[in-house]
């Protein structure tokens, strides 16, 4: 939970409401976030610091990221980051130090310098088609991101931002990275894949998934 709220508080993006709900874990309560001005446009993806301290939200319709700040009571936002067109999922290295957003209509991934105040944009990086969700692995290494417009992921090495892609059977929608980073498993369709994560990536198994209807 972020430093400040509950311990188990969860935060959840609201997209057609403009808005974002703090839920307390004991009494489910939700305490609704608004953004100052311009305000919340499309909120999507959220990720929140290792440090607690601050959320940072994907305005999918604004082409922004609006930080959070959970240190105060009630939440209070930050002035928006300016990211590419389109931007769905957010991740943080562990160590605070950099952001990973995903740029659906730009086919790109904006890093963003947390370090600095206020936090600013590096240079984009291009992937493939519809970039949607994002990972990254605990040593801050590596990001892997879903490509839902083509069929393929893309592997980003970090810090030299190297972009493998790793061709799959069909259009990948969501992917998470086992804790010792060696392995990304990535749904498309009722399969999941496990793309191995290693000086080569490259796509390993598939499995169908249960319809369960």
């Amino acid at each position: 939970a972020p430093r400040g709220a509950t311990p188990g508080t969860v935060l959840v993006t609201n997209l057609d409401a403009n808005t974002v709900t703090a839920i307390a874990p004991q009494s489910h309560h939700g305490s609704v976030i608004h953004a100052s001005a311009p305000g919340f446009n499309g909120p999507l993806g959220i990720a929140i610091a290792p440090d607690g301290a601050t959320a940072y939200v994907t305005n999918s319709l604004g082409d922004t990221v609006v930080p959070i700040n959970l240190t105060v009571s009630p939440p209070r936002t930050a002035s928006p980051i300016k990211v590419g067109h389109g931007p769905a999922a957010i991740a943080i290295t562990p160590d605070g130090r950099r952001a990973y957003v995903t740029n659906f209509d730009d086919n790109t991934v904006t890093p963003i310098d947390l370090t600095s105040t206020p936090p600013r944009t590096l240079p984009a990086i291009a992937v493939g088609a519809g970039p949607w969700s994002i990972a990254v692995n605990a040593r801050g290494t590596e990001l892997v991101v879903a490509d839902t417009e083509s069929t393929s992921v893309s592997v980003v090495r970090l810090p030299s931002n190297k972009v493998t892609a790793v061709v799959l059977a069909a259009r990948p929608q969501a992917i998470a990275l086992a804790p010792d980073g060696k392995t990304a498993y990535v749904a498309h369709g009722n399969q999941i894949s496990l793309v191995s994560m290693g000086a080569f990536p490259c796509l390993f198994y598939t499995s169908v998934a249960a319809d369960h209807r």
